[in-house]
């Protein structure tokens, strides 16, 4: 008995720290219920969720608000991406224009034109963090590139990568 107490708080524990991963409180059946941004609310949908295992059940069929297009999936997208084209992105970030710079500020969650112009502005007047050198590997790139987004997160707000 003391084993299956024990695996069920394991169990517990794991998806609550899941749904709090996901943000708010993640998805699952109480996401469904309780839309409402509130902290009481979003603590009620969150406990729901972990109560009734549906934040699992949720990942695995894709139901209940959850997909496995995540967060991960889109640092992938964003990787391959930078990897074909980094010597077009790089000379379109250093001009402040260009099609393959608004791609990618497409795939960090910006999607309207003010939250583009946005983005690859301060790519172009960062741009010497982002390509320090001349030889930059993909993932450094990015990296740096993710730096400077937070660095300048409140100007680019409007871009969500969720």
């Amino acid at each position: 008995m003391k084993r299956v107490l024990t695996l069920v708080s394991l169990l517990i524990a794991f998806t609550s720290f899941s749904s709090w991963a996901a943000g708010d409180a993640g998805c699952g059946l109480g996401s469904v219920i309780i839309s409402k941004n509130s902290k009481g609310l979003q603590l009620l949908a969150m406990t729901t969720n972990s109560f009734f295992l549906t934040q699992p059940l949720g990942i695995t069929s894709g139901t209940s608000g959850c997909s496995s297009s995540g967060l991960v999936m889109k640092d992938k997208e964003i990787q391959y991406y930078v990897e074909v084209n980094q010597n077009e992105i790089i000379r379109q970030m250093s001009m402040g224009q260009g099609d393959k710079v608004e791609t990618l500020a497409s795939l960090y969650g910006c999607q309207t034109d003010s939250s583009k112009k946005i983005f690859i502005e301060v790519s172009r007047t960062e741009f010497g963090k982002i390509q320090p050198h001349s030889h930059v590997k993909p993932n450094e790139f990015i990296e740096n590139l993710n730096q400077v987004i937070n660095e300048n997160s409140t100007r680019l707000a409007d871009c969500h990568m969720s």
